[in-house]
């Protein structure tokens, strides 16, 4: 079996039962087709790049998997089919999945941190003389 990791974009407007269902689902169709579910985490609310179906923000979620080669397009199938679920993509691990240690030990910034402006140290940088 091959690995693969599955992100997928849910409407920010779903239930905790509605994101419960969805989830479910995918790891239902994974385990279906023989595959095995590592992980699933959420990932939180984050602003879009762009507007997607008139949504601003969505609810990310990663999935770490195994499955047959046939397994990535069904999902992708199944995804563009689910009105709950704004985009996915499934990439293929070459490395195989991580071993716990290589894991993060913290999980994402929230989204505000991530778009806040970087800072910079008083100092850091070298004085420009005019020219």
């Amino acid at each position: 079996m091959r690995a693969y990791e599955m992100m997928y974009i849910a409407r920010p407007d779903l239930s905790i039962e509605d994101m419960e269902d969805v989830a479910r689902r995918l790891a239902e169709l994974v385990l279906r087709h023989g595959g095995n579910v590592h992980s699933l985490e959420p990932w939180g609310r984050r602003r879009l790049a762009y507007e997607i179906a008139g949504y601003r923000e969505g609810l990310y979620f990663l999935m770490l998997f195994e499955g047959s080669p046939d397994l990535p397009k069904e999902l992708q199938r199944i995804v563009g089919l689910t009105d709950k679920v704004l985009r996915g993509l499934v990439v293929r691990l070459e490395k195989g999945l991580p071993q716990k240690e290589d894991l993060p030990a913290e999980a994402p910034e929230a989204a505000e941190e991530e778009t806040a402006a970087p800072q910079v140290e008083a100092g850091t940088e070298e004085p420009v003389s005019p020219a």
